[in-house]
């Protein structure tokens, strides 16, 4: 069973540390609250650590291999958990990706014309793909780390002015799907089942 849950807090961006690792346990103890019997959430024993690449590992004391990602924009942070599932997430502003943003370094030619030809402003469009190919870096549990936003090929791209999705293949083909919240593009992303 896929379990996939998506919350949000907020957390001044100027209190770095300690408020950045007190906000990312609410976040994860919300949403583990949500699917656990109560009697299971106080037996948990909830620690956060990283991988060699970066990724956030979630140590629950469970057999369950939950996977968690985060990802910070505006002042607040977002996450998702999963069960049995590499998750990733990112959100970005549209307003991050401005005219002058050089776009070439994260989308190939054909991605910025088919990106160029569509109903949706380009910088909005620009920071849904690139929310879209983060997900999938972080899903592939490396980030950029060993990848460049350039190995993952967009395809299959469906858009309307509040959602965008897409195939993307890398190591193998992931799904990113991105829905518009105000500015922000909130993309999740991760492997293909079939």
């Amino acid at each position: 069973m896929l379990m996939i849950s998506v919350h949000l807090i907020g957390c001044s961006s100027t209190l770095a540390g300690n408020c950045t690792k007190s906000a990312k346990m609410t976040l994860v103890e919300t949403i583990l609250s949500t699917y656990l019997p109560s009697r299971s959430q106080h037996s948990l024993r909830l620690s956060l650590s990283q991988d060699e690449n970066g990724c956030p590992q979630l140590n629950t004391g469970l057999p369950l291999p939950f996977t968690v990602s985060f990802s910070y924009c505006e002042g607040k942070i977002w996450a998702a958990v999963a069960v049995n599932y590499p998750i990733g997430l990112d959100v970005e502003s549209r307003f991050s990706f401005a005219e002058q943003y050089p776009y070439h370094m994260f989308l190939a030619e054909d991605e910025i014309r088919t990106l160029t030809g569509l109903e949706l402003d380009f910088g909005s469009a620009a920071a849904a793909a690139w929310s879209c190919k983060e997900a999938v870096a972080k899903s592939m549990q490396c980030g950029f780390s060993t990848t460049g936003p350039l190995d993952l090929k967009m395809m299959g791209l469906q858009v309307d002015k509040n959602y965008f999705a897409v195939d993307i293949m890398a190591d193998r083909k992931y799904r990113a799907v991105s829905r518009k919240k105000g500015d922000l593009w909130l993309s999740l992303a991760g492997p293909t089942m079939n």
